[in-house]
């Protein structure tokens, strides 16, 4: 059972994460890039989060590149794919 002390270190907890989204929020919501998926709202008002973003008309990059689509991607496309994801992390 918690204690009213962890309860309170919980909330103190997501009020610090949910005002952490939401700056992070607000500056991805400027960012403007045809290859970056935009950000349209964060919802932080209790857990859990909601980010919602523009539809991506082939879902997810990991399900494109799971599925058909993506094994007509050459070896140098991936890893020039994989680099650019991992600058931006």
């Amino acid at each position: 059972m918690a204690t009213s002390e962890s309860r309170r270190e919980n909330a103190a907890a997501g009020r610090h994460v949910g005002r952490s989204v939401s700056r992070r929020g607000k500056i991805m919501n400027r960012l403007r890039h045809p290859h970056l998926v935009r950000l349209l709202g964060v919802c932080t008002v209790d857990e859990p989060i909601y980010v919602i973003t523009e539809l991506m008309v082939h879902g997810s990059l990991r399900d494109y590149l799971r599925h058909d689509q993506g094994r007509g991607i050459s070896t140098p496309v991936s890893i020039n794919m994989a680099a650019q994801v991992g600058l931006y992390m």
